[in-house]
């Protein structure tokens, strides 16, 4: 198994796609992980062509009914929705059947940027949103863990959009900018030789400029 790739890695790799030279005798801005996730944008936003269809994510939810039962992460209360709009409906059911999981794999990529992700349903909650003065949905909590002075971006989701937003983000994070060629072999003993071929898997293939304008809010970073 490969060792994820670190901080300084992904740092060296984004500055020699962008042609850039890691070695400069000028006095470099600092390098933060905001920083190399912006030039990541900068350099998506400059090549993808909109004229191009980009891939969809089709949101494959059932909406059978016009109810749903939350029970709220934070004060284990359940609310039992017997009228509900196909928004809320969404929410609540993207919560149950992906939030855990989609949440454990954004932390895990972003690990090497030094972010953490977190949710926060608890406007979801009856009980709870009484107490608060915040607005439907569901939160998205992105904090950059090394700067403790700045506070965690938050962003609002209310409707079915959360799901094929954060999946955008996942490839984002996932995959590198640019083509990996890769080896393999043909042919058998000594004729065996090998070739190279270029793995096309470039995240420009995939996004649209919406796509990288949400992934900008959701990680708080301006253009």
């Amino acid at each position: 198994m490969k060792k994820p790739l670190s901080f300084q890695d992904i740092a060296k790799l984004t500055a020699t796609a962008a042609g850039l030279s890691v070695l400069s005798s000028c006095t470099p801005e600092p390098t933060t992980p905001a920083s190399i996730l912006n030039k990541r944008l900068n350099k998506l936003e400059s090549k993808i062509d909109d004229s191009m269809i980009a891939m969809c994510y089709a949101v494959a939810m059932k909406y059978p009914e016009n109810k749903q039962t939350f029970v709220c992460p934070h004060c284990a209360a359940k609310t039992v929705y017997s009228h509900i709009d196909s928004n809320q409906y969404y929410a609540i059911e993207w919560y149950k059947e992906e939030g855990a999981s989609t949440i454990k794999e954004l932390n895990r990529l972003g690990q090497p940027y030094h972010i953490k992700f977190a949710v926060d349903a608890s406007t979801l909650c009856k009980n709870c949103t009484k107490k608060s003065n915040k607005g439907y949905g569901i939160t998205l909590e992105v904090t950059y863990t090394d700067n403790d002075k700045q506070e965690p971006i938050r962003t609002l989701f209310n409707d079915k959009d959360i799901s094929p937003a954060l999946k955008d983000l996942i490839i984002f994070l996932k995959y590198p900018n640019t083509k990996r060629d890769q080896e393999y072999f043909t042919g058998d003993g000594d004729n065996q030789s090998t070739k190279k071929i270029t793995k096309v898997d470039d995240v420009d293939d995939i996004l649209n400029t919406g796509s990288l304008s949400t992934i900008r809010e959701i990680l708080g970073l301006e253009k």
